[in-house]
């Protein structure tokens, strides 16, 4: 039998940020449901490049670095800041 879970008071937004919360920190009995990438925010990827907020928005524009977006906040993948800086040392 199916169980129903009715959500009440809560933004579209937050809905999404907390079901995005929950399945990147899902795992299941077989270990088959596990992050593929680490997803770090905008201040975290501005401090690690040295750049600015407003950098990054045209480095996404340009497509340098992708930004996603769930609900309201933004991340980058560590992978790709670390391509961009390991590009810029080599």
């Amino acid at each position: 039998m199916e169980s129903i879970t009715q959500v009440h008071n809560i933004t579209p937004e937050n809905l999404v940020e907390r079901l995005a919360s929950k399945i990147l920190s899902c795992k299941s009995r077989d270990n088959i449901l596990k992050p593929v990438w680490k997803y770090i925010t905008r201040k975290e990827a501005a401090k690690k490049l040295e750049v600015s907020y407003m950098t990054l928005d045209s480095w996404d524009k340009k497509g340098i670095l992708k930004k996603r977006k769930i609900g309201d906040k933004v991340f980058y993948k560590l992978e790709e800041i670390e391509a961009l800086l390991d590009n810029s040392m080599g």
